[in-house]
């Protein structure tokens, strides 16, 4: 984002938090959360707070960032520093589930090499540094929705977990929170725990209970992560047996069967409990659409629901393939283009486009 986009970004995010406040949800507790913005220089700020929602929109007003977060944290002292001083009460349990971790099979058509100085393919002769910019189709949503609706289940049938709010990020996934109850007081190393069951990352036969000569292999009635391997392994029927013991003496079989039981949430997020979450409502800085709360998943499509900013057409130096959103063919582009506000502020934020 060269100087010229960041004064056209400022001025959206200025007029963005003036007519879309009603966007905005702000966070339970809101005076107990830590706040941070990056601003549209790429300026970041952290350890801020406000007493209550009337400081938030003012805040929002005077700053106009780019990107807004929210802790998932409570604290006594928000504001202060270092983390020890602000006297942590308790956090949401946040889990984040992105399409580029679930590398769905097209992908790889969507991530494209662009210059940071014109935007152009390699080649361009520039000498810059390329960077990789991701555009992700309906499949690559498609896949982040699957997931999340297992790990929903899997909340739901491992540990009584029901009520978990699900925001579209504004990006390339999903959001689930919970809020209060027993998850508010874990701390980093159950946390962690709690990641690793979702990612069955140290499966091992034995904490399935199968081996070579099992006679009671997992169901997939059980509660738990034995029934949720045996769902994974195909374990069902009069055949479950003489396949749990090929699975124990087949180690590479057994890794697969694992890998498929997985929930693929992102561990670092799970396991930070003093985490800055984007603030639903607010804009994501790596595509200008909104991170948006989602009601009917199978019914969600973010490419309509999460483009809030204007349509207003704006010209730009594009480079990129054809893409759909807000409902409108954009592109191809190879140079000056016209196009809508909001599709302007994708391609800026993903490095494919520069105000002229």
């Amino acid at each position: 984002m060269n100087d010229a986009d960041a004064v056209f970004m400022d001025n959206l995010m200025r007029a963005y938090y003036h007519n879309r406040y009603q966007m905005i949800e702000p966070p339970s507790d809101i005076r107990k959360r830590e706040f941070g913005v990056v601003r549209a220089g790429g300026r970041v700020e952290r350890h801020m707070s406000v007493k209550d929602e009337k400081a938030l929109y003012l805040m929002l007003l005077r700053e106009h960032p780019l990107e807004v977060f929210a802790s998932c944290a409570r604290y006594t002292f928000p504001e202060q520093r270092p983390m020890d001083d602000k006297d942590w009460q308790g956090s949401d349990l946040v889990f984040d589930i992105d399409a580029k971790d679930l590398n769905p099979e097209c992908r790889r058509r969507h991530v494209l090499s662009a210059c940071g100085t014109c935007c152009r393919p390699a080649g361009c002769g520039c000498g810059s540094t390329m960077a990789d910019a991701s555009m992700p189709c309906s499949i690559c949503i498609e896949a982040a929705k699957t997931e999340t609706i297992r790990l929903l289940g899997v909340l739901e049938k491992d540990f009584g977990i029901t009520g978990a709010v699900v925001h579209y990020s504004g990006n390339e996934g999903f959001h689930v929170v919970v809020e209060g109850g027993w998850p508010a007081s874990l701390g980093r190393r159950e946390r962690s725990d709690l990641a690793d069951y979702m990612l069955a990352t140290s499966l091992m036969p034995k904490t399935v209970g199968i081996t070579e000569h099992t006679d009671c292999p997992p169901s997939v009635d059980e509660w738990g992560i034995r029934g949720r391997f045996a769902a994974a392994a195909g374990l069902a029927g009069t055949a479950s047996v003489a396949k749990a013991r090929e699975l124990a003496g087949d180690p590479e079989s057994f890794r697969a069967a694992a890998r498929r039981a997985s929930v693929r949430i992102d561990p670092v997020v799970t396991g930070d409990k003093t985490r800055v979450f984007r603030l639903a409502g607010s804009i994501n800085g790596k595509s200008g659409l909104a991170k948006v709360r989602v009601r009917d998943l199978d019914a969600f499509d973010p490419y309509e629901e999460a483009v809030v900013l204007p349509d207003d057409p704006v010209t730009v130096t594009a480079h990129c393939p054809k893409f759909v959103l807000g409902g409108c063919d954009i592109g191809p582009c190879a140079g000056e283009a016209t196009v809508p506000t909001y599709a302007a502020v994708w391609l800026i934020c993903k490095g494919l486009a520069h105000c002229r």
